[in-house]
């Protein structure tokens, strides 16, 4: 939690800015000049390989640094590309900006470590479904995108994934991804829309992800 005097810092050190749903906060390849702290909304982050289409890779929320771990050293350029999901409302940091606040004021320093530490966390969520089968991994994935984003009061997923960005998150093929999704349908867990996910039975899906 961050003193009244560090947030008017922080705040002040930036510029607040609105994004439209869709439109890319950066691009990989882009110089790495600011980190965005997400205020409102989230962000999809995604790479591309060679001869590959974008995979998604994170999905950021507010309170979370989107950028920051290029801004540290300017000099590098954008590794992964930041599009906004929904309307987004952002404070743009400078990079020296960035590297002010942190050494002025301890407690920001320790939340962007927390918040570093809480990601690192969620990858090795990840990795550790690795070897599980399929529709425990997306129940397990789905379970963490609840605690994470949170649902709406129809107990709708706030954000909508398509069938290959819920296979990125997971792990798995497209096609692997989709028979487990379909499973869960079939055993009355969640129900699938168009891009979207509302989830039936929270307590069952927890079963199957081994949660509970």
């Amino acid at each position: 939690m961050l003193s009244t005097h560090t947030t008017q810092a922080l705040m002040e050190a930036g510029t607040r800015d609105r994004h439209h749903p869709g439109r890319p906060l950066f691009r990989a390849g882009d110089p790495a000049r600011t980190a965005h702290l997400v205020l409102t909304g989230a962000v999809k982050l995604t790479t591309a390989l060679p001869d590959r289409p974008p995979r998604l890779r994170e999905i950021r929320t507010a309170g979370n640094l989107v950028g920051d771990t290029e801004a540290w050293d300017h000099t590098h350029t954008r590794a992964e590309t930041a599009h906004t999901e929904g309307a987004v409302t952002t404070l743009t940091l400078q990079h020296h900006r960035l590297i002010s606040l942190t050494s002025g004021y301890p407690d920001l320093a320790l939340a962007i470590t927390r918040t570093t530490t809480t990601r690192l966390r969620w990858y090795q969520h990840r990795a550790d479904t690795r070897g599980n089968d399929s529709h425990p991994r997306v129940a397990r994935l789905l379970c963490d995108l609840v605690d994470l984003l949170g649902l709406t009061p129809d107990n709708q997923l706030p954000i909508s994934l398509t069938r290959d960005e819920l296979a990125d998150l997971a792990g798995l093929s497209p096609p692997t991804a989709e028979r487990a999704l379909h499973h869960l349908i079939h055993t009355g867990t969640v129900i699938k829309g168009y891009r979207i996910i509302r989830i039936r039975d929270l307590h069952a899906l927890r079963l199957t992800a081994g949660n509970e």
